[in-house]
């Protein structure tokens, strides 16, 4: 992945070793328990997974974390509401943007030079920031790219209804066959994902 993405975006890795260098009994531990980044059984949340902060995009603050398993294909965030819009400048510099169902299809658009991707979350993941900021920055037009199986095509389709009632134009992207999403699709190109 581009080096200029992960420092932009703070893309880290949690790598295990948290519980290791934080003392048992302290107010730092206790706090990240409350947090949610170490569960209440003692382990780390994010253990092993790519770690995307979620910002609010009003304040640039990161509201949540999100991770994605590196050997198990998890998906994970903080307890509670998800709020934030991970490249909500995105919608600043652009009244197009691309909405992808996760982080990870996010940041493959980028990697393949589309700047302009944000991630929902999950096929139904369309949240009130995300709404919000749709309408402070005066986004015009979205092309959804959610994922290319059933569950993607109704979220699609949900999506594209809400978007348009609000005046919004909407395009579909697709997929070649057999690529369900834009991180497949990344992986599966020699390169030229951009021009595909």
């Amino acid at each position: 992945i581009d080096t200029d993405l992960v420092e932009a975006l703070k893309i880290g890795y949690a790598d295990g070793s948290l519980l290791k260098m934080i003392p048992k009994a302290s107010e730092l531990r206790e706090g990240l328990v409350k947090l949610g980044v170490i569960t209440a059984e003692g382990r780390e949340l994010l253990g092993g997974c790519i770690v995307v902060p979620i910002p609010d995009p009003l304040t640039g603050q990161w509201t949540n974390l999100y991770g994605r398993g590196v050997k198990t294909p998890r998906h994970c965030y903080l307890p509670g509401p998800l709020r934030g819009v991970v490249n909500f400048q995105a919608a600043r510099s652009s009244e197009e943007v691309v909405l992808t169902e996760s982080v990870l299809d996010a940041l493959s658009f980028h990697q393949a030079g589309i700047a302009t991707a944000i991630p929902i979350y999950g096929r139904s993941g369309f949240t009130a920031d995300h709404c919000d900021l749709r309408k402070r920055e005066g986004v015009r037009r979205v092309t959804l790219a959610l994922d290319n199986d059933d569950a993607g095509r109704k979220g699609t389709d949900a999506l594209k209804g809400k978007l348009q009632a609000a005046g919004i134009v909407v395009r579909v992207a697709s997929f070649p066959a057999g690529i369900k999403d834009a991180n497949e699709l990344l992986v599966s190109r020699n390169g030229d994902a951009g021009e595909a």
